[in-house]
Order: C-alpha cells, then structure tokens, then sequence
C-alpha cells in the first residue's frame, strides 16, 4: 500500500501544473518538477537541480527572506509570485 500511495503521490506531483520544488536550508534545490523548470522557462529539471535558489534564480534575493518569512508565519505559501 505504501508502495502504491509514494507513486501516485509522485505522479501526482510530476503532472501537476504547478511549479513545485525542495530545497535545503541554504536555498539548493534538492528536487524541482517539470512545471517549475518550465515555468522559469528551463528545458529539463534536471538543469535546475543542484542549483542554488536563492544565489541564482531570483532577480532580488531579498525576496527569499520574505518567502521563508511567508512559510515560517503559516507552513505553506499558495499563489506566491515573485
């Protein structure tokens, strides 16, 4: 059962037309899906991975302060844009 629930969660995720990513505490993306990367207009997540999100990708990194802020204050962010 377990098995089964980690795959369409996967699914799931990968399919979804929202931008969906993982990163650690320093801002490297741990795991992107293809909506992300194609929304920051990537060809493949793969040439996201690794990177460091908060160093590379946003025009103002001050604007990760106020995203962690935005996340600490609830635990979620839903229609955050930057």
């Amino acid at each position: 059962m377990t098995l089964h629930c980690n795959k369409v969660f996967h699914q799931l995720i990968e399919e979804s037309k929202a931008g969906i990513y993982i990163a650690d505490s320093e801002g490297n993306l741990l795991y992107v899906n293809s909506a992300f990367a194609e929304i920051l207009g990537y060809l493949s997540k793969e040439d996201l991975q690794g990177r460091n999100l908060a160093k590379e990708l946003y025009v103002n990194p001050g604007d990760r302060d106020l995203f962690l802020k935005a996340m600490e204050k609830i635990g979620f962010v839903r229609g955050y844009e930057v």
